[in-house]
């Protein structure tokens, strides 16, 4: 670890270590009031990549409201639940990169929630069909196989 970098805690960002703070319009759902970051479960996830919900939209939208500061993405983030280090993944048809815990969801930077979300109906309206994961797949890169790639 850098020097200086402050170690990461359970339930707080990955980017900035603020505290996340949940939406209780969906459960699984969480932000940091900080640098608009949003953690979505992976049930949460599966609704970002299957249709384009309003509800999540909003919160994308609410969260990175304001927020100008480029996250350094350069720095392997950990899971807000488990700690451990998470997968960036790329999200092709978004033209952005996030970062993916299989077992508890995917980070989203400010923007970027929204961005894929758009990319995702975007697709969708198109019909584009669905490529199948490489054989060494985590459950998650499953489900966003179409687009979701290691980076």
């Amino acid at each position: 670890m850098p020097y200086r970098e402050v170690a990461p805690k359970h339930g707080v960002c990955p980017r900035c270590f603020a505290a996340l703070a949940g939406w209780s319009a969906i459960p699984g759902v969480f932000y940091c009031g900080t640098c608009g970051g949003v953690m979505a479960d992976n049930a949460a996830s599966k609704r970002i990549v299957e249709t384009l919900d309003h509800t999540l939209l909003d919160i994308g939208f609410r969260a990175s409201l304001g927020r100008s500061v480029e996250p350094d993405t350069t720095r392997i983030v950990s899971c807000p639940d488990c700690l451990a280090d998470m997968k960036r993944v790329e999200v092709a048809s978004a033209a952005c990169e996030v970062d993916v815990c299989a077992e508890h969801g995917t980070w989203f930077d400010a923007g970027e929630l929204e961005t894929v979300m758009r990319a995702y109906r975007h697709q969708r309206a198109r019909g584009a069909s669905r490529v199948p994961a490489p054989p060494s797949a985590t459950p998650l890169d499953d489900l966003l196989a179409d687009s979701f790639r290691p980076a």
